[in-house]
């Protein structure tokens, strides 16, 4: 148990003022009863500090007329924070005054790290963006009381109390990824489409990863879509898009199923035909109109004609189609084909308009040009022999 005082605070207080009124003036530590319990009750063993504490002004020696020194403390209550952090950062102290980081003010806070921004690093905005770091703080002396303490080691709310509203924690490279979930990367997704102006048709026309690369936020698109455009783009406008319509369609997206989803949508919803003008139009530029060549090559070994019978089965034959390929043709299937036509008109008909213009316009050129050398009365007479006299077709072009 600690011992009692052996003498009171009011009786020592007592002791130095009555001294003080005894001399007319402030008596000095040997003229004074008591005078090192005074010292040590009253100014931690500091007499002039225990003089002041009851009241009384110090009484400099005679033969030395200097001031005390100042002490460092008060001369740091005089300086501001910027210039208590310059000598830090000099060394001329080893580390900022005890509960500076408490005691300083908001408006003195930004003041300081608007300085160190701006006037240490002199760094823009886009510097913060693409530099700042954890480290930063640390090298600077800036890492202990402020950046681990008042901004629990977070280097965006440091920047958001800076320059407030200016970044988002997103545009920061030393972003952590625990930042990041699904929904966070659907939001800063959509923000960046918004911030760049892109259109539908940007959409369909750029890859999205080029904006990624320009934002530095790459990382998130693998981790959390894999590399899969659509499956994000389709996150932030649900059923807008088809697959196809992106610059890049999903990895092992093609099929038997999707590629008839495909085919019937073009044919469908952006080409509104009917028979008749799937018969004359389609051809393979159509499918690379609508990007889907690549589908017709993986799925239909490169033939329209696959692609619509896979669609509409039953309903169209090949020789149909105005742009059926080179290999498809014999001269048994040209002889088919043509017979199909001629069959349903008159003998009058076939003098009147059976010319090569007629054999063009019914996606006959080929196996006109190979197996009947161009000659109208060559195909009539190997499909009706003896029928028709060979002067009704000669000079027809």
């Amino acid at each position: 148990m600690p011992s009692k005082k052996r003498y009171t605070d009011e009786y020592l207080k007592k002791v130095l003022l009555d001294k003080a009124k005894e001399l007319g003036r402030t008596p000095s530590r040997r003229e004074v009863k008591h005078g090192t319990a005074i010292s040590q009750r009253f100014g931690n063993g500091s007499y002039d500090d225990a003089l002041r504490f009851v009241g009384l002004k110090p009484n400099y020696s005679r033969f030395n007329k200097r001031k005390p020194k100042e002490t460092l403390k008060s001369r740091l209550e005089r300086l501001s924070c910027i210039e208590v952090y310059e000598m830090v950062l000099n060394g001329e102290i080893g580390r900022f005054p005890r509960h500076f980081w408490q005691e300083i003010s908001d408006l003195e806070l930004r003041e300081l790290l608007k300085y160190f921004f701006e006037e240490k690093l002199k760094w823009s905005i886009d510097d913060i963006k693409n530099n700042l770091d954890s480290y930063v703080f640390m090298k600077y002396k800036l890492g202990g009381g402020l950046f681990n303490s008042l901004f629990e080691g977070s280097p965006f709310k440091v920047i958001d109390f800076t320059y407030p509203n200016k970044i988002k924690e997103w545009e920061l490279k030393c972003t952590p990824l625990s930042y990041w979930t699904l929904e966070k990367c659907v939001e800063v997704t959509k923000e960046i489409l918004e911030k760049e102006k892109w259109t539908e048709e940007d959409i369909k026309n750029h890859p999205i990863y080029e904006i990624f690369n320009k934002y530095g936020v790459t990382t998130i698109y693998i981790r959390f879509f894999k590399g899969n455009s659509y499956k994000l783009i389709n996150s932030i406008y649900p059923n807008k898009f088809k697959p196809w319509e992106l610059p890049r369609v999903p990895k092992n997206y093609w099929n038997t199923d999707t590629g008839i989803e495909a085919v019937r949508w073009m044919i469908e919803d952006e080409l509104n035909w009917n028979n008749e003008e799937i018969k004359k139009q389609l051809c393979y530029n159509t499918f690379e109109k609508y990007r889907l060549a690549g589908m017709l090559n993986i799925v239909f070994d490169c033939s329209p004609f696959k692609a619509i019978n896979a669609t509409y089965p039953g309903i169209f034959n090949e020789e149909d189609f105005n742009n059926v390929p080179i290999n498809y043709w014999t001269k048994e299937k040209a002889i088919a084909s043509i017979k199909n036509i001629l069959d349903d008109l008159s003998d009058e008909d076939i003098k009147r308009c059976v010319t090569v213009k007629f054999f063009i316009a019914n996606g006959l050129r080929y196996p006109f040009q190979i197996y009947f050398g161009n000659k109208p009365f060559a195909v009539l007479d190997t499909i009706y022999p003896n029928r028709f006299d060979k002067k009704d077709f000669f000079t027809r072009d």
